[in-house]
């Protein structure tokens, strides 16, 4: 937030030669020129605390939002077809936004499916490229994860994510694509079991992929089995979604409770089992307080009567370390001249808490989005988090040829957002986030795995 950082990052002008007068600005070693011009950093009515310069931050790139899979439960489908079909222009990808890309810790580059985006591949070779210091995830179904992408994630350290959503075919094809669904699942798992056994080839198991299951009453038996999965593929988590419709969107219980409490009773039991040894994430799109009565149940059940229960997964997981793993992949990094991550930054990269120190030397403790995230998506649109309102678009911000960096990411509706949430306010975010005042029994879902 120091005037140093803005001095160098913002209002950067694109290397076009138009007779107007420049500047050179040094980001991370690269060269780039801007016009020397007065920059107002704030509104009036705002203050220091509420400027952001991405430093360190976590920044979202959603190249493309179509997809080469038909989940029946996808929430793109609520879209005008319009966004649907975006792509992202390569002058927004290589030109307007790079000024970024070596600023963050971290890029995930997304879509929709990041393999069937346009510039996707290419994309991820150009910041591994030019961008070697900046961490690249990467999340996809899987289905075109191709030995091409999986040599460059080994090549490069990148993280990768896929949403498989089923431990076997007939459960894919059920819960999540009915035409042709066990050819699918078949492809994908072996595109996820390939990249595992490239990491192990190379000696960094702690760098294989995680997975993650939408739960819905279809699914929910399969839970078990996913997990299990995860595990005899050396995978580093595995991360349940309860579908919306089913889930947050019914209140205060699940629209199935009879299905999806068992369900979730069991993840906290195997949460509890693995703790320490293996990520299971599953705390965000729960019903409101839903977890009260189900936490206390599970967490009065002796240690060694779920131990029992969960023996064959404990079986699995008995030479596992969270904590060690996260260490392992820092070590990597540092060795390849990488930004390390904190774990939080590491295992949940889009959702987490941390420190802030505020101009009067103060600290607070809050959800790192409206100070250090941003999203950008394949239509233009800009979000603080990716499950915040859509409100401002890139395009408005781009004249002559360049962005008004300082006035985009301190744009007064972002400013508002980091004002709340410095009050404590959430009013902007949605209520079944884990992070939300509202549910404080959700938060820091890492106690319940590293700190039991």
């Amino acid at each position: 937030m120091g005037e140093k950082l803005l001095e160098k990052v913002f209002s950067i002008k694109n290397q076009y030669g138009n007779g107007k007068k420049y500047k050179v600005a040094n980001i991370c070693g690269l060269k780039i020129k801007h016009k020397i011009s007065e920059i107002i950093l704030q509104e009036p009515e705002y203050s220091n605390a509420y400027l952001a310069d991405l430093e360190g931050g976590f920044l979202r790139m959603r190249l493309s939002h179509k997809c080469n899979c038909k989940c029946q439960w996808c929430a793109q489908n609520y879209w005008s077809q319009d966004v649907q079909n975006a792509e992202l222009d390569k002058k927004v990808i290589y030109d307007y936004c790079r000024p970024l890309y070596g600023r963050v810790k971290t890029i995930l580059a997304g879509g929709g499916e990041i393999t069937v985006a346009k510039e996707g591949f290419n994309f991820c070779k150009f910041l591994a490229e030019q961008y070697p210091q900046t961490n690249v995830l990467t999340e996809s179904n899987g289905i075109a994860y191709d030995e091409k992408w999986q040599d460059l994630a080994v090549e490069n350290l990148f993280k990768c994510h896929f949403s498989l959503n089923a431990s076997n075919p007939y459960d894919y094809t059920n819960s999540v694509w009915k035409e042709g669904g066990a050819a699918v699942f078949n492809k994908a798992l072996y595109n996820i079991q390939s990249l595992s056994k490239k990491w192990q080839e190379v000696g960094m198991p702690f760098f294989a992929p995680s997975v993650s299951m939408v739960v819905t009453s279809k699914n929910a038996h399969d839970i078990y089995n996913f997990i299990k999965l995860a595990l005899e593929n050396k995978l580093i988590a595995a991360i349940f979604y309860f579908e919306q419709s089913e889930g947050s969107r019914c209140g205060t219980n699940f629209k199935k409770p009879e299905i999806m409490e068992p369900a979730l009773r069991m993840l906290m039991k195997i949460e509890r089992v693995l703790a320490k040894k293996f990520l299971i994430m599953f705390r965000l799109w729960l019903p409101l307080n839903c977890t009260q009565k189900l936490q206390a149940e599970v967490d009065s059940i002796p240690m060694e009567q779920l131990e029992e229960e969960f023996a064959e997964l404990l079986e699995l997981a008995k030479d596992r370390d969270i904590y060690k793993e996260w260490e392992q992949r820092n070590n990597e990094r540092l060795k390849r001249g990488k930004k390390i991550l904190t774990i939080d930054e590491d295992m949940a990269p889009s959702l987490h808490n941390e420190m802030f120190v505020l101009p009067d030397g103060s600290c607070k403790e809050m959800c790192f989005a409206p100070y250090k995230s941003f999203d950008v998506m394949a239509d233009g649109t800009i979000i603080l988090c990716g499950w915040a309102a859509w409100e401002i678009n890139l395009k408005d911000f781009i004249i002559n040829g360049s962005v008004d960096w300082a006035k985009l990411l301190n744009h007064p509706v972002y400013q508002d957002m980091r004002k709340k949430v410095l009050a404590d306010d959430y009013s902007r975010c949605m209520e079944c986030c884990p992070l939300h005042p509202k549910n404080p029994h959700l938060n820091h879902f890492l106690d319940n795995t590293l700190g039991r």
